[in-house]
């Protein structure tokens, strides 16, 4: 049951990062900010990495309500 909610999880991720119009293919097996720093270094030259990983957070949440 526990990998069936960490799947869907990944999925509300997965869905937020195309809301944002993200091209991230992004496992959930570390944290987001570190994802962003590691495969999209150039977002942050323009955002803060804090901003996106709010952004990021905060509509994937939606799905859990």
């Amino acid at each position: 049951m526990q990998a069936r909610q960490q799947v869907q999880g990944s999925e509300r991720y997965l869905l937020a990062f195309e809301e944002l119009g993200l091209d991230f293919h992004w496992d959930g097996r570390e944290p987001v900010r570190a994802y962003i720093e590691r495969e999209h270094p150039q977002l942050l030259r323009v955002y803060d990495a804090e901003f996106l990983v709010s952004a990021i957070e905060s509509i994937s949440a939606r799905g859990t309500a």
